[in-house]
């Protein structure tokens, strides 16, 4: 007598590369990468000679300034963790539903290209700081933030393991 295999059907929104197995799969997480934001300041004055003529002038500065880790740039997340990458895909939403399914891939970060990891909490939250090879030369800092909610202390318990299961998991990929 044979052993029937179960069989488990998973609608991926991305394309697995040749040999790559999912091992892992996290949900309720945000990803917060790097972001460039404009810093300035601005002045304006316009006036109205008639009622369709107008004159205006105009003054703008900025800098940009690259931001790592800001919750202002944070998105709800999915996680696959395969035994090449981790794929971060987005979460699908309604205006009635925060979280009606999983979206196309936001991010991926290869294991060739880690260059450290650190543990840590961040708004009462389990997370791990990835170091990567920047866009735009050096080292950026992407933060995957496991939510647990600030007030119930099981589920904290519960995403604190799940992030040291991961973190343990990607250490071993990258040695």
């Amino acid at each position: 007598m044979q052993k029937q295999r179960k069989v488990i059907k998973i609608d991926l929104t991305f394309i697995l590369e040749k040999g790559e197995k999912i091992s892992r799969e996290i949900k309720d997480i945000q990803y917060t990468g790097v972001a460039y934001v404009m810093h300035g300041f601005g002045s304006g004055l316009a006036t109205s000679t008639n009622s369709n003529v107008s004159l205006g002038t105009g003054l703008f500065s900025g800098k940009q300034i690259k931001r790592e880790g800001s919750i202002f740039d944070a998105k709800s997340a999915y996680l696959y963790v395969t035994n090449k990458r981790l794929v971060f895909c987005g979460i699908k939403q309604t205006l009635w539903k925060a979280n009606v399914g999983i979206g196309t891939p936001i991010a991926e970060i290869s294991y060739k290209t880690i260059k450290g990891m650190t543990k840590g909490i961040k708004l009462s939250n389990p997370c791990i700081d990835i170091s990567v090879p920047g866009e735009r030369g050096g080292i950026d800092t992407v933060k995957i933030s496991f939510l647990s909610g600030m007030f119930n202390k099981e589920k904290q318990v519960e995403k604190e393991k799940e992030r040291n299961d991961v973190f343990d998991e990607i250490m071993k990929r990258i040695r």
